[in-house]
């Protein structure tokens, strides 16, 4: 698998976060809820680790924040969009190139399983923010989304893809979360929030397992990526007519507020 194949672009994540906002089962704005735990900020800099294309950094610009923002991922493509927002930087997790207790808030949002040594990343992470600062970070719950990861593994295993991967939830999930970070901060709050992804039809069904497949190494457009899609599109509209119609995807998102560096 590759992390890089799967965000050397910017569309699929586009593609999951469009899904969210759609089809779940009760509208909640993450960027407002981890804004809320950041607490309020006017010119403290700020860094968003993980950045994605920066909607969080921009949606904290649209409400005023004065301060520096600074879009840090390890993707061009991310940044090439991020800068629009922030101040872009490339690099690595596990060694954040700025000094020591130089941004008042930082983010790290769904980002971490990712890492390749998440106990350095979160050193970093408490290594750049103030004493008086605050980090939030997400993740998710590694029983998120079964009835979705169930349909793209057994789409892999039609198609010759033999070896079964963990999630990567399992590596930095809500279920351990907590106590990895606590190894870099004194204070660790957890806020979960439960929720649901809502289906009627397929189709987005498949688009949202579509967006998995680059990390397989799987091209875009290939003969194998045409087979996969409509072995997709069979088996989600199968699996959602055995269930009357309504495809119901329980989701656990974990926010964490850590403070107070050790």
């Amino acid at each position: 698998m590759s992390v890089r194949s799967q965000y050397a672009t910017t569309d699929p994540l586009k593609v999951r976060i469009a899904t969210h906002r759609e089809y779940e089962k009760r509208r909640v704005d993450l960027d407002a809820e981890c804004g809320r735990l950041m607490g309020p900020v006017g010119d403290e800099a700020v860094l968003d680790v993980g950045c994605g294309p920066g909607a969080f950094l921009g949606w904290m610009r649209g409400r005023g924040h004065r301060g520096r923002l600074v879009a840090f991922d390890q993707s061009a493509a991310m940044l090439g969009e991020a800068r629009a927002s922030a101040l872009p930087v490339q690099g690595d997790a596990e060694r954040l190139p700025f000094v020591s207790r130089c941004f008042g808030r930082v983010a790290a949002r769904h980002m971490l399983y990712h890492v390749g040594d998440i106990p350095a990343a979160v050193q970093e992470l408490a290594r750049v923010v103030r004493r008086d600062g605050v980090v939030v970070v997400s993740t998710n719950s590694t029983s998120s989304l079964r009835l979705i990861l169930e349909l793209r593994r057994d789409a892999l295993r039609a198609h010759g893809f033999g070896v079964e991967h963990a999630r990567v939830e399992e590596r930095f999930g809500m279920e351990n979360g907590q106590g990895l970070l606590l190894q870099g901060f004194g204070i660790v709050e957890e806020h979960a929030i439960e929720n649901a992804l809502v289906f009627r039809a397929a189709e987005p069904i498949v688009r949202y397992c579509a967006t998995m497949l680059p990390t397989y190494d799987v091209p875009a457009e290939s003969e194998l990526w045409l087979e996969v899609l409509g072995w997709l599109r069979r088996e989600a509209s199968r699996r959602l007519a055995a269930m009357g119609g309504v495809w119901r995807d329980p989701k656990t998102v974990a926010l964490y507020r850590c403070s107070a560096p050790r």
